[in-house]
Protein backbone atom coordinates (compact mmCIF):
# COMPACT_ATOMS: atom_id res chain seq x y z
CA UNK A 1 0.00 0.00 0.00
CA UNK A 2 1.55 3.61 -1.11
CA UNK A 3 1.28 6.61 0.82
CA UNK A 4 -1.38 7.77 -2.03
CA UNK A 5 -3.94 5.08 -1.95
CA UNK A 6 -3.94 5.25 1.65
CA UNK A 7 -4.52 9.12 1.82
CA UNK A 8 -7.53 8.74 -0.51
CA UNK A 9 -8.88 5.89 1.22
CA UNK A 10 -8.98 7.62 4.62
CA UNK A 11 -10.91 11.18 2.77
CA UNK A 12 -7.92 13.45 2.98
CA UNK A 13 -7.93 15.91 0.44
CA UNK A 14 -6.44 16.22 -3.20
CA UNK A 15 -3.59 18.93 -2.30
CA UNK A 16 -2.07 16.61 0.83
CA UNK A 17 -2.40 13.41 -1.53
CA UNK A 18 0.02 15.63 -4.25
CA UNK A 19 2.31 17.32 -1.70
CA UNK A 20 3.28 13.69 -0.16
CA UNK A 21 4.03 12.44 -3.36
CA UNK A 22 5.78 15.43 -4.43
CA UNK A 23 8.01 15.14 -1.10
CA UNK A 24 8.26 11.20 -1.75
CA UNK A 25 9.14 11.45 -5.08
CA UNK A 26 11.81 14.16 -3.86
CA UNK A 27 13.26 11.80 -1.04
CA UNK A 28 13.23 8.78 -3.77
CA UNK A 29 15.56 11.37 -5.87
CA UNK A 30 17.95 11.82 -2.79
CA UNK A 31 17.30 8.14 -1.70
CA UNK A 32 21.10 6.86 -2.95
CA UNK A 33 23.07 9.99 -1.56
CA UNK A 34 20.84 9.64 1.78
CA UNK A 35 21.75 5.84 1.58
CA UNK A 36 25.42 7.13 1.45
CA UNK A 37 25.18 9.61 3.81
CA UNK A 38 23.93 6.87 6.54
CA UNK A 39 26.79 4.49 5.32
CA UNK A 40 29.39 6.84 6.18
CA UNK A 41 27.78 7.75 9.38
CA UNK A 42 27.48 5.04 10.60
CA UNK A 43 31.07 3.99 9.31
CA UNK A 44 31.89 6.92 11.49
CA UNK A 45 30.55 5.91 14.68
CA UNK A 46 31.94 2.34 14.36
CA UNK A 47 35.13 4.06 13.82
CA UNK A 48 37.84 4.57 16.47
CA UNK A 49 39.86 7.28 15.30
CA UNK A 50 43.86 6.43 16.26
CA UNK A 51 45.95 9.10 16.62
CA UNK A 52 49.65 8.48 15.66
CA UNK A 53 51.80 7.43 18.65
CA UNK A 54 54.02 10.90 19.32
CA UNK A 55 57.83 10.95 20.62
CA UNK A 56 58.28 13.67 23.34
CA UNK A 57 61.65 15.05 24.47
CA UNK A 58 62.52 17.18 27.32
CA UNK A 59 66.05 18.01 27.69
CA UNK A 60 67.13 17.99 31.58
CA UNK A 61 70.80 18.33 30.89
CA UNK A 62 73.48 19.46 28.22
CA UNK A 63 76.96 19.54 29.39
CA UNK A 64 80.19 19.52 27.71
CA UNK A 65 82.38 16.23 28.68
CA UNK A 66 86.07 16.90 28.17
CA UNK A 67 87.55 13.10 29.21
CA UNK A 68 91.27 12.55 28.04
CA UNK A 69 90.16 9.86 25.95
CA UNK A 70 87.35 8.00 24.99
CA UNK A 71 84.57 6.92 27.05
CA UNK A 72 85.60 3.02 27.21
CA UNK A 73 82.59 2.30 29.57
CA UNK A 74 79.00 3.50 30.85
CA UNK A 75 77.76 2.43 33.99
CA UNK A 76 74.42 3.24 35.10
CA UNK A 77 73.82 2.82 39.14
CA UNK A 78 70.29 3.21 40.53
CA UNK A 79 71.52 4.66 43.82
CA UNK A 80 68.82 5.28 47.39
CA UNK A 81 69.84 7.77 49.82
CA UNK A 82 68.05 7.04 53.46
CA UNK A 83 66.09 10.17 54.94
CA UNK A 84 68.19 12.95 56.03
CA UNK A 85 71.52 10.97 54.93
CA UNK A 86 74.45 13.74 54.75
CA UNK A 87 76.67 11.69 51.94
CA UNK A 88 80.36 12.22 52.50
CA UNK A 89 82.13 14.36 50.17
CA UNK A 90 83.43 12.35 47.22
CA UNK A 91 84.84 12.43 43.87
CA UNK A 92 85.19 10.11 40.83
CA UNK A 93 87.76 9.60 38.48
CA UNK A 94 84.72 10.44 35.37
CA UNK A 95 82.05 12.61 34.93
CA UNK A 96 78.81 11.15 35.99
CA UNK A 97 75.28 12.63 34.73
CA UNK A 98 72.28 11.57 36.32
CA UNK A 99 68.57 12.17 37.27
CA UNK A 100 66.54 12.19 40.39
CA UNK A 101 63.83 9.95 40.15
CA UNK A 102 62.37 10.26 43.78
CA UNK A 103 62.79 13.25 46.70
CA UNK A 104 65.03 16.16 47.37
CA UNK A 105 68.46 15.77 47.29
CA UNK A 106 71.21 18.88 48.05
CA UNK A 107 73.55 18.78 45.70
CA UNK A 108 76.75 21.00 45.52
CA UNK A 109 79.77 21.50 44.05
CA UNK A 110 83.36 22.73 45.88
CA UNK A 111 83.23 26.02 45.62
CA UNK A 112 80.01 26.59 44.41
CA UNK A 113 76.55 26.88 45.49
CA UNK A 114 74.39 24.37 46.46
CA UNK A 115 71.43 23.74 44.23
CA UNK A 116 68.36 21.63 45.37
CA UNK A 117 67.78 19.44 43.15
CA UNK A 118 63.77 17.88 42.75
CA UNK A 119 62.51 14.81 40.74
CA UNK A 120 62.93 15.18 37.22
CA UNK A 121 66.32 17.30 37.94
CA UNK A 122 69.36 16.41 36.25
CA UNK A 123 72.52 16.95 37.26
CA UNK A 124 76.40 16.80 36.63
CA UNK A 125 79.37 15.93 38.01
CA UNK A 126 82.96 16.95 36.40
CA UNK A 127 85.58 14.11 37.08
CA UNK A 128 88.10 14.52 39.52
CA UNK A 129 86.28 17.27 41.14
CA UNK A 130 85.16 17.34 45.22
CA UNK A 131 81.56 17.15 45.54
CA UNK A 132 80.81 18.57 48.81
CA UNK A 133 77.43 17.73 49.33
CA UNK A 134 74.82 15.14 48.00
CA UNK A 135 72.66 14.89 51.08
CA UNK A 136 68.99 13.75 50.92
CA UNK A 137 67.04 16.92 52.10
CA UNK A 138 63.77 14.49 52.51
CA UNK A 139 61.43 12.85 55.30
CA UNK A 140 61.56 9.79 52.59
CA UNK A 141 64.24 7.73 50.65
CA UNK A 142 65.26 9.97 47.39
CA UNK A 143 66.32 8.13 44.88
CA UNK A 144 68.45 9.21 41.62
CA UNK A 145 70.13 7.40 38.43
CA UNK A 146 73.91 8.04 37.76
CA UNK A 147 75.38 7.51 34.55
CA UNK A 148 79.55 6.72 35.21
CA UNK A 149 81.18 7.74 31.73
CA UNK A 150 84.54 6.52 32.37
CA UNK A 151 87.70 4.91 30.76
CA UNK A 152 87.34 1.66 32.11
CA UNK A 153 87.96 2.73 35.83
CA UNK A 154 87.18 0.19 38.35
CA UNK A 155 86.28 2.35 41.25
CA UNK A 156 83.55 5.04 40.38
CA UNK A 157 83.48 6.71 43.49
CA UNK A 158 86.25 8.38 45.85
CA UNK A 159 85.73 9.31 48.95
CA UNK A 160 87.86 12.26 50.72
CA UNK A 161 88.49 13.49 54.37
CA UNK A 162 86.68 16.46 55.49
CA UNK A 163 88.80 18.87 54.05
CA UNK A 164 90.83 17.25 51.86
CA UNK A 165 91.63 18.71 48.14
CA UNK A 166 91.53 17.13 45.05
CA UNK A 167 95.01 17.66 43.01
CA UNK A 168 94.18 18.32 39.60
Amino acid sequence: MTPNTSLKRTGQSYALSVRLVSTLGLIGTLMPHLKLLIALTAFSLSTTVVSAPQVSRKELLAVDIHPQGQVGRVTIQEITLSPSLRAPPHSHPCPVVGTVTRGKIVYQIDGQPAQTLTTGSAFYEPANTRITRFDNADSVDSTFQAFYLCKNQDELVCPHAEGQRIKR
